[in-house]
Parts: C-alpha cells; sequence; structure tokens
C-alpha cells in the first residue's frame, strides 16, 4: 500500500481497501502506517547469542524437572491421539465417553426388581442359577 495522500482517514488515495485500514479508526491507522513505514530492527550477533544460549539453558532445566518425563510421554501420547491438538478436547472427549460408559454400565447392571416391565433385561445374563452359591470356597 502506497504512502496515504487521500482526504479520509479511512480511504487511501490509491484506492487499495485491502490493508485493513478502513477499519481502523484515526489513531490505529496513523500507527500502523507509522509502523510499516520504519526499517526492520536490526539484532546484534551478540544479543542472538545470549537469546540462544539462555533458551538453551531453560530448556535444560526444564528437561530436569521431575515430571519431565511424564509430561513428555503424556505429549507424546496426546500427538499420537489427536496430532496438532491442545490437551482440553482430548479431556473433553476423554471425560464424556467415560460419563457414557458409566452410565451404560451402571443401566446394564441395574436390578430387574426395579424395572417396571416384564421383558428380559440384559442384567438376567449375569444372573448365576437360584442353587449355585458363587460366594462358597471350593475347598475348604
Amino acid at each position: 500500500m502506497g504512502p496515504m495522500t487521500g482526504t479520509s482517514e479511512e480511504e487511501p488515495a490509491d484506492g487499495d481497501l485491502s490493508g485493513g485500514v478502513r477499519d481502523m479508526s484515526g489513531d490505529d491507522a496513523a500507527l500502523a502506517f507509522a509502523l510499516k513505514s520504519l526499517p526492520p530492527a536490526r539484532v546484534s550477533e551478540a544479543f542472538r547469542d545470549k537469546l540462544v544460549r539462555d533458551f538453551e539453558h531453560w530448556a535444560r532445566a526444564r528437561s530436569e524437572r521431575p515430571w519431565a518425563a511424564v509430561r513428555a510421554r503424556l505429549a507424546a501420547a496426546r500427538e499420537t491421539l489427536w496430532p496438532g491438538a491442545s490437551s482440553w478436547p482430548l479431556a473433553l472427549a476423554f471425560s464424556l465417553s467415560f460419563v457414557v460408559g458409566l452410565t451404560a454400565g451402571l443401566a446394564l447392571l441395574e436390578p430387574p426388581d426395579r424395572h417396571e416391565s416384564n421383558e428380559p433385561s440384559l442384567i438376567a445374563l449375569f444372573d448365576s442359577p437360584e442353587g449355585i452359591d458363587l460366594r462358597e470356597s471350593g475347598g475348604g
């Protein structure tokens, strides 16, 4: 986008509206124009080297913390299950599946006398015949 020489703050003179200046207020547009006209910042080699050294020191110290191995394994498992996702969608999916499974399991294990209908239930599969006591030990 070229320099703004138009009379309106919201409409550049060259007609280019794709720069996002049209949606900004006067101060925001002036700041955006001033920042675009500045030369790129120069970073000294000494500062860059110190920054890299400090980051390497921080990364090494972080990897030596007590739970670092557990966190690394959880992160690897998260990347295996859902690459690129953060932890909260996985935790939500696991929680919802746990609640649905627990609800279905409790519904299947509900005693038959609590049913109001005479239809056979799945709990009958887990009932033992009346003559067998499963609590008795075999050898005594």
